[in-house]
């Protein structure tokens, strides 16, 4: 029996001003020298994870959900993060969500937020970050069930591949989540079965990727962005 496990996120993010990003009174002292850019480098972390939840207790079969950053502040390989997240429902349907910044970057966007309030907290800047959404079903790419049966067969090797170039490239987190079952079938309360892992790749452009996960991501997200299709939203 195959085990169900992947998760597969990217994020990107853009725009100013927003509700809630207002300053603290008197809260002005302690970062004003602070370069925005180091503040917005030290919060990204926090903000992507918001702004792409993994969606721990969901209850579906499984999902897997793919957080795509650029190393560092290098964005030639990657323009703006992304997220994607495939899951397979008990009745056997597949969904993909998908979400990346909406025009800049979330980096991009955090520099620009914190030269006008270096106080702000991760949590509340997250809500001033625009991304764009997408939700998809089989209907919508006939692909998925493929992706879907890929990621139900894919292995990680304990030692993955150190034979690519990757600096300035691109870092793929991956949580892979199951249900966790009870006796007879459906899923517990207890929550999911989970496992995360890091792989460093050199990014789109390149035909050269470090295992055939990463490989099934690119694919993926070019296809779900070039589509007209599915549920949108921005914010």
């Amino acid at each position: 029996m195959r085990a169900p496990w992947t998760v597969v996120t990217l994020s990107f993010a853009v725009g100013f001003p927003c509700i809630g990003c207002a300053q603290p009174a008197g809260s002005g002292a302690s970062h004003k020298s602070q370069d925005p850019q180091i503040l917005a480098y030290r919060a990204r972390s926090a903000v992507l994870d918001r702004v792409f939840p993994i969606d721990p207790d969901s209850m579906r079969r499984w999902r897997v959900a793919v957080q795509i950053v650029p190393q560092g502040t290098h964005f030639e390989a990657l323009p703006v993060e992304e997220q994607l997240a495939f899951e397979r429902h008990y009745d056997g349907s597949v969904h993909l969500s998908a979400a990346r910044a909406s025009g800049t970057s979330v980096f991009d966007q955090l520099v620009a937020l914190y030269r006008l309030h270096p106080n702000l907290s991760p949590q509340d800047a997250a809500g001033c970050v625009h991304v764009e959404r997408r939700s998809l079903g089989t209907a919508d790419l006939p692909q998925l069930e493929g992706w879907a049966e890929e990621l139900e067969e894919v292995r990680i090797p304990a030692l993955v591949q150190a034979d690519i170039y990757v600096e300035g490239g691109v870092s793929y987190t991956i949580w892979t989540l199951g249900a966790r079952p009870s006796k007879g079938g459906p899923p517990t309360s207890q929550g999911p079965n989970w496992l995360s892992l890091s792989i460093t790749g050199p990014g789109p452009k390149s035909e050269k990727q470090p295992n055939d996960l990463v490989r099934l991501v690119e694919r993926a997200r070019r296809v779900v962005w070039a589509s007209n299709d599915g549920v949108k939203d921005r914010r």
